[in-house]
């Protein structure tokens, strides 16, 4: 990328790209979790540029281990084995405040795509467009990274045997502005490979090729929800194939954020 979108982007990311480790000495109370929603304020989704574009552009005609060797990159001071121990405080009102999400690539001729699933209508979160993941399950997972692994697993039936599942590290969290959940993203491959979705939550997946999330990208957009809820901020707005006809997915709130970030990741 040129020197002159790494200037404009490290501007935007001062205030907001923390190290995990910072992240993960902070309790997980109501006014930690209050001091990292002013925290990430700092950070303005700013549009991008054509150079911008042009860049990401030439990264998603290089496929996917371009792709992945990029995420390596940009990821690698940042610890994809995050354990849930006793550091975050853990209480019974707050330990199901905690989430995972995976940001999926995966090759599709010859061009990067990435992995969404659209949730059905039950739920406060119904027909909403999101990442695979879910809840921190403290039965089940030692750390974060095995969330999103097997929420990605019983969401859509990706793993390691069936789609070559590779995680290469995680984002800096998230807090989600409607429900205050603290949100992990992690990055990483798939093979393209069918997908055994989890009826009870998911209509079905959807694989946006890159190129295509950037071309309708608004930074400050507004969105109106199902449930008549209104959201300002990064929306991204891409046609995408299912059964055969075409339609229009509108992604925002989260899942919004996190993929406006990573793409500015990329450029850094």
């Amino acid at each position: 990328s040129t020197p002159a979108i790494k200037r404009s982007l490290q501007i935007a990311f001062s205030r907001s790209r923390v190290h995990l480790s910072r992240y993960f000495s902070v309790t997980t109370s109501d006014d930690s979790h209050r001091r990292w929603s002013q925290h990430q304020s700092g950070y303005h989704v700013i549009p991008f540029t054509p150079d911008m574009v042009a860049e990401l552009e030439r990264i998603n005609d290089l496929g996917i281990g371009h792709w992945r060797r990029m995420v390596e990159e940009r990821v690698h001071d940042m610890n994809p084995e995050v354990t849930y121990s006793e550091d975050l405080k853990v209480t019974p009102e707050n330990k199901a405040r905690m989430a995972a999400v995976a940001l999926l690539g995966l090759e599709i001729q010859g061009k990067v795509s990435m992995l969404f699933i659209k949730r059905t209508m039950r739920g406060k979160h119904g027909g909403e467009i999101a990442l695979p993941g879910g809840k921190f399950d403290p039965g089940l997972d030692k750390s974060f990274l095995e969330t999103a692994v097997r929420e990605t697993s019983e969401e859509v039936g990706v793993s390691l045997e069936s789609h070559d599942l590779r995680m290469y590290g995680c984002m800096q969290p998230l807090v989600t502005n409607q429900w205050g959940y603290m949100v992990v993203p992690f990055v990483g491959t798939i093979s393209h490979a069918p997908y055994v979705i989890q009826p009870s939550e998911l209509e079905h997946t959807i694989e946006v090729p890159m190129s295509s999330l950037l071309g309708g990208f608004e930074p400050d957009g507004r969105f109106r929800d199902v449930q008549g809820r209104v959201w300002r901020g990064p929306v991204f707005t891409t046609p995408y194939l299912h059964e055969g006809g075409t339609r229009t997915a509108v992604i925002w709130g989260l899942t919004a954020r996190i993929l406006a970030k990573f793409f500015h990741m990329l450029l850094l």
